[in-house]
């Protein structure tokens, strides 16, 4: 017997006795799994690319904490988004530089807010990738939550030295062994 049909019995049998059930819809991906925020870096600074793969929240803002930048610089071309800059010392707490980057219409501006389905990478940076991120939301029922994470680093060009590094060693252990046969 399947599911589908247990089911079915189930909800027949409920129905013949009066009793009343409720179907739940199919539930959503948790919160902290419908957002990415990742670091990229090119050598002169760095690039944010922030996802929103929700079905309803916008993200209108976001901070980054970053305790390996001693002065913090950030800058977006996002339209009508902000970015705002606090070196060593500032006032978050534990003293670590952040950047924030906002929508400059505030979080009830959806039409600047990054949207479900958006991806932008309008985000840059000048320190070394290690940030933990929080992402401000709201949705359209004006309601406000936050989500915080540490960003990902896919960084291919990490991956290629690395597999590069390991070709060099296993050339030349194998070049060894050949001058220690002969």
């Amino acid at each position: 017997m399947t599911k589908q049909t247990l089911r079915t019995l189930l909800l027949s049998g409920l129905a013949l006795t009066g009793a009343s059930v409720a179907t739940s819809a199919i539930a959503e991906a948790p919160l902290d799994q419908q957002f990415t925020l990742t670091e990229s870096t090119n050598g002169f600074g760095g690039r944010y690319t922030v996802s929103n793969n929700s079905a309803s929240w916008y993200i209108y803002g976001f901070q980054v904490t970053n305790p390996s930048a001693s002065f913090a610089q950030a800058y977006t071309t996002q339209d009508n988004w902000y970015a705002y800059n606090c070196g060593s010392g500032c006032g978050n707490g534990d003293g670590d530089p952040y950047f924030s980057y906002f929508n400059g219409g505030g979080p009830f501006d959806f039409s600047h807010d990054l949207a479900p389905g958006v991806t932008s990478d309008l985000f840059t940076f000048n320190a070394a990738l290690d940030s933990h991120y929080t992402l401000f939301l709201v949705n359209q029922d004006f309601i406000i939550t936050t989500v915080s994470g540490d960003a990902g680093v896919p960084e291919p060009a990490v991956w290629s030295m690395m597999i590069l590094g390991f070709g060099l060693a296993g050339a030349a252990l194998r070049r060894r062994r050949t001058i220690a046969a002969a």
